[in-house]
């Protein structure tokens, strides 16, 4: 058995990259406007389990993750640096005889590392929510699960 896909099928799978169903995916690759859903189901069903389909979607996949250069570490790293750029402590300067000279106070961004450290706080779930419910008086919520 070949490893290659035919044409059709690297259709169906570039369906399936771009957020096709995999039912819409078979209809776009292989013209079957004249099957019924669950026909089209099955069939595409049993050719995204053929590793050489799987092997494919990974492979695409991976590519795609390559080319992104906005990771979950590079937002962290960015956040880190905006709080750290945001605390650094940076003169203020006044205007004395026409030359901006140091007055001797320093400021710094307090809004801008407050939400940094904010959104890197949440990112980690440093902080949770928490809810409580109660009923109409006060009272404790019961909430009853029937299963059918």
């Amino acid at each position: 058995m070949s490893d290659t896909l035919t044409a059709k099928q690297e259709q169906f799978v570039q369906n399936i990259l771009s957020g096709m169903t995999q039912r819409d995916a078979y209809r776009g690759a292989f013209n079957s406007s004249k099957m019924k859903d669950k026909s089209v189901d099955e069939v595409a069903c049993r050719l995204l389990k053929e590793i050489k389909i799987t092997s494919r979607l990974k492979e695409l996949q991976d590519e795609i993750k390559e080319r992104n250069i906005v990771t979950v570490e590079y937002v962290l790293q960015s956040l880190i640096n905006v709080a750290e750029r945001c605390q650094q402590a940076e003169p203020v300067m006044i205007r004395v005889d026409g030359e901006m000279v140091p007055s001797g106070e320093y400021r710094f961004d307090s809004s801008g590392a407050n939400k940094s450290l904010e959104l890197l706080g949440k990112t980690l779930k440093m902080f949770t929510d928490k809810t409580e419910l109660t009923g109409k008086d006060g009272t404790e919520l019961v909430i009853k699960v029937t299963y059918v």
